[in-house]
């Protein structure tokens, strides 16, 4: 049987959700990740979709990366 158990969550302050908050990494590219952080520097895209943080001569599928 499956045990259910309560944790911790960290919840944004409410007047700044709506800039934390992200879409899902694979439904933009890296360009429309890059215009969003321009607009929201403390959106959680930047964790999910951090090759939009590269500047734009770093090949995001390089083995350094």
């Amino acid at each position: 049987m499956a045990k259910i158990r309560p944790f911790c969550v960290l919840r944004p302050i409410p007047e700044l959700a709506s800039d934390i908050a992200a879409l899902p990494y694979d439904v933009i590219d890296t360009k429309e990740a890059r215009a969003i952080l321009a607009k929201h520097p403390i959106s959680f895209l930047r964790y999910t979709k951090s090759d939009a943080t590269n500047p734009d001569f770093v090949d995001s599928h390089s083995p350094s990366v």
